[in-house]
């Protein structure tokens, strides 16, 4: 067994992707920054890319790190304690550091203990979240408005809402100029969807498309617009469209939002994992 570092996302696919795609929809993350990431990108801040392998040659566990953000794995749970007693010393070898790590539930678990008992560093869960998966689009109870992609016109109100959204759902307070690029970009690829009704009421976004998928973010409605359906028929209208090129599209949500998982569920989104953060303290 034994830890291998990748100098390209080339190298890092030809040998993880087959593996990562055994569970393609998890490991939208995974799979989908360093597809996302152009040969300029990567030039000037190119990923952490690892992956333990086993004595046949095979991938075992994947890890990929977009400094100086968390470590994102993957990884077979019966090989996992021998893959991260080579791993976590590897990574601190390399002064490979992050303040996290996000993935499945128990991977995250194992991996937390393990690096607590490396570095004695303690750790605790910063957010339970659920991915969804959705092959079949099911009928929404329709609402007033209607779906139009957004344009560089919306950036004044979409600058507030990332804004919001990143403030509420992932509990940070972004740069603001960070925010607006972002907002741009989206608007630029033609990744980013509203629903009007008179006025623009509610956004949801695609990104990290894969081999076979697609995920959904970005998913916002102000406070003063809930409650009359607008989200459910963005996310539906958009989630129509992205499936008739994507055989099935995948979703985040926080497990500790009922309301918002059982409208996901409703329009025929179903549970495939269960995912955590866990912050290193």
């Amino acid at each position: 067994m034994k830890v291998k570092q990748y100098d390209t996302i080339k190298d890092y696919f030809q040998e993880n992707l087959s593996f990562l795609e055994e569970a393609e929809a998890i490991n939208n993350l995974l799979i989908g920054i360093p597809l996302s990431m152009t040969s300029e990108q990567e030039n000037n801040s190119p990923p952490n890319l690892f992956s333990v392998i086993d004595d046949l040659g095979q991938v075992i566990f994947s890890l990929v790190q977009t400094p100086p953000k968390n470590y994102l794995i993957y990884g077979k749970t019966e090989s996992l304690p021998a893959a991260l007693e080579l791993l976590i010393p590897f990574l601190r070898n390399k002064n490979i550091i992050a303040s996290g790590i996000i993935g499945p539930k128990n991977l995250c678990t194992s991996f937390a203990e393990a690096w607590e008992k490396h570095t004695h560093q303690k750790w605790k869960v910063n957010f339970k979240q659920l991915i969804y998966q959705l092959d079949v689009l099911k009928e929404v109870r329709k609402t007033n408005g209607h779906l139009r992609k957004a344009t560089l016109d919306d950036l004044p109100i979409l600058n507030e809402w990332f804004f919001n959204f990143s403030k509420e759902a992932m509990n940070n307070t972004p740069d603001k100029f960070e925010i607006a690029e972002m907002a741009k970009a989206k608007i630029n690829t033609g990744m980013l969807y509203l629903w009007e009704d008179q006025k623009v009421v509610s956004m949801a976004a695609a990104a990290r498309p894969t081999r076979n998928g697609i995920t959904v973010n970005y998913v916002y409605t102000p406070p003063k617009h809930r409650g009359h359906g607008y989200a459910s028929n963005c996310v539906a209208g958009m989630s129509k469209l992205l499936l008739e090129k994507h055989k099935y599209c995948c979703l985040f949500t926080d497990a500790t939002f009922p309301t918002s998982n059982k409208i996901y569920s409703d329009m025929g989104y179903y549970l495939i994992e269960e995912f955590r953060e866990i912050l290193f303290l």
